[in-house]
């Protein structure tokens, strides 16, 4: 990819000011209009790669380009599941970051749909009673949402955790089966242990 810079028009322009505008740039709307690479577009591109640890400067190269397109997806935007090279953009962070705080730990949130992240997408599956076959599809992202709002909502901050939290065990939410059924297990060993 040839870098686009100052000066530019055309229509990768206007692809570029738009991802720029959704994830919360400023750029003047003459320059938007015409799809012209101006002043306010390049200062944009400059904050972008500047909070993006790339090297400053004002042109749009492969990297720069690569980076936009990741931080413009959205949880749900696509199905993402363990392949070679690794799904890597902002929903993955977000996946990663909401599986995190329901307690299903994906390791550090980098963004790459990996191993680790696998793993946890599985081990919620099984806890609310889906496939676990770690793809991430739009069932599985309506669960972590319905979860995630119950964990954050006003009914959970008028709840004490400990009460919340017996009513996420009581529905299984957070429990896989095999986990209940060695709950159960050693519930009735201490209940025959009790009678001898």
């Amino acid at each position: 990819m040839d870098p686009i810079t100052p000066g530019s028009t055309g229509a990768a322009v206007e692809d570029i000011q738009e991802r720029l505008v959704k994830l919360g740039y400023t750029i003047e709307e003459d320059e938007r209009q015409s799809h012209t690479f101006g002043k306010s577009t390049a200062r944009a591109v400059a904050r972008f790669r500047l909070d993006h640890d790339l090297s400053l400067g004002e042109e749009v190269d492969a990297s720069t380009w690569a980076i936009m397109v990741d931080e413009g997806y959205e949880l749900g935007d696509r199905t993402l599941y363990l392949r070679l090279p690794n799904f890597h953009g902002n929903d993955v962070r977000q996946l990663q970051e909401r599986l995190n705080i329901l307690g299903f730990s994906c390791g550090k949130v980098d963004g790459h749909y990996g191993v680790h992240t696998e793993a946890a997408v599985k081990l919620f599956q099984e806890s609310v009673g889906e496939l676990a076959d770690g793809m991430a599809f739009q069932d599985t992202l309506d669960a972590i949402e319905r979860l995630r709002h119950v964990w954050s909502g006003k009914q959970a901050k008028a709840l004490t955790h400990r009460v919340l939290w017996a009513l996420l065990v009581q529905q299984t939410f957070l429990k896989p089966p095999a986990l209940q059924l060695r709950e159960k297990i050693l519930s009735l060993e201490k209940i025959g242990r009790a009678h001898v």
